[in-house]
């Protein structure tokens, strides 16, 4: 399994892998499990991110002829979105997001967003797709811990929702925090780490219900804003 993994990751580009392993400390932070799927092996792993190695690990041989069977526990809706997905994703290097519900012991539905990237070879040809699933009962899941703002894969996923249901009257806003390095180092992470929350409060509240904030990284965030109907009401904003 290590070696297919290793293999795997030689073949991909610098920004894929950097996206890849962006996913695994996102899924390690939210305690939430990823998606391994190697098209030459037909296999399928899914398990949890532990001090930047995978554990608990579950392995799905002749994974596409057995999906119906491996997600039993899912809704037939479920099942079919989920191939669908899959499908699209192996027929060319892409990302995608997309809602599941699983059925637990007690029968009560457990909903799931999946986030899943194609990683192309050497010859642009999809070989592995990875995906992080969270679960999106508690939203608390899905936050930065510091800022309280969404954590970056959320924050892209949410983006991609608002989309398609807002269209084009959104407004997409990034920044950072200026000169942050300087406080950082003057006066410690600890007080760096107070602006990071007090940034991701205030940009809570200036977007309310209106829109949701993310942090991507370090000091930068980025806004997704709809309701603002002409240039007035953006400049206002």
């Amino acid at each position: 399994m290590e070696d297919k993994r290793n293999r795997g990751r030689r073949i991909t580009d610098r920004i894929t892998e950097a996206y890849y392993e962006l996913m695994k400390i996102v899924a390690e932070n939210n305690h939430e499990r990823m998606f391994e799927y190697y098209v030459e092996d037909d296999e399928a792993y899914i398990f949890k991110i532990v001090n930047s190695s995978p554990a608990q690990e579950t392995v799905y041989p002749v994974f596409k002829q057995n999906i119906d069977t491996y997600m039993s526990e899912c809704p037939a809706d479920s099942i079919e979105c989920f191939k669908k997905q899959l499908d699209k994703c192996l027929l060319r290097p892409m990302r995608t997001a997309f809602q599941l519900s699983f059925i637990s012991e007690d029968g009560k539905s457990k909903p799931v967003e999946m986030y899943m990237v194609s990683i192309p070879d050497l010859d642009k040809k999809v070989c592995m797709v990875v995906g992080v699933m969270f679960d999106i009962r508690d939203e608390k899941g899905l936050l930065d811990s510091l800022t309280g703002t969404y954590n970056h894969l959320a924050f892209e996923n949410k983006c991609t929702s608002l989309i398609r249901q807002k269209g084009t009257k959104l407004l997409f806003v990034m920044l950072d925090v200026d000169d942050f390095k300087i406080v950082n180092d003057t006066l410690g992470h600890n007080v760096g780490d107070r602006v990071l929350s007090h940034t991701g409060q205030v940009l809570k509240e200036a977007v309310g219900a209106n829109g949701i904030v993310g942090r991507l990284g370090g000091d930068e965030f980025a806004a997704i804003v709809f309701g603002l109907e002409d240039s007035d009401a953006v400049d206002e904003f």
